[in-house]
């Protein structure tokens, strides 16, 4: 047969063929993004509740370093931010207005990034071997562990929260009573 006839016409073998693929690839589509995503880190992985929190090594703004078991011995709040991001930078503006009434707390912001320029009056350290941040294995910022005296993780908060709702967690853990 000729060309448009019974290979490549309209409904030639060719194109029924053509479009069986098409509709094979479309299908198949779906589950094929499912693996892709099961593979990918989720943003909720990483230290969960209960876990403590890993001695890593960081450095300050200034070139000191510091380990994060000298943490220990009081409440810390563990910030991971990234420069640039919107959502951490406003995450550390509530913060540094919340920070004179925590006074019992540390208040430690981690960059995700090796290098950070950010002004702020908290405490900023950078994580130049990304140790910290592998073992975080975290994707969005801001991210917010509250740390026990003890080293203990007791709660975890990813993303962005209102002033008055940042207000209310930080004064519920002060209490104690980590669940908001």
């Amino acid at each position: 047969m000729t060309e448009t006839g019974y290979w490549y016409g309209s409904g030639g073998k060719m194109a029924r063929f053509s479009r069986l693929l098409v509709l094979l690839a479309i299908a198949a589509m779906p589950a094929a993004l499912f693996v892709i995503a099961s593979r990918l880190p989720s943003e909720n992985r990483g230290l969960p509740a209960g876990t403590y929190l890993p001695d890593s090594l960081l450095v300050t703004t200034t070139g000191e370093t510091v380990r994060t078991h000298s943490w220990r011995g009081r409440p810390t709040l563990v910030v991971l931010f990234r420069a640039g991001c919107e959502a951490c930078e406003e995450e550390i503006a509530n913060l540094e207005a919340l920070a004179p009434e925590t006074a019992p707390l540390r208040i430690a912001l981690v960059s995700v990034e090796p290098s950070c320029t950010l002004e702020c009056s908290l405490p900023v350290y950078l994580d130049p071997t990304g140790e910290f941040l592998r073992r975080t294995e975290r994707l969005m910022v801001p991210v917010l562990y509250w740390v026990s005296p003890m080293g203990r993780i007791q709660y975890v908060r990813t993303g962005l929260r209102s002033f008055q709702e940042d207000a209310a967690l930080l004064h519920r853990l002060l209490e104690g009573t980590p669940k908001p």
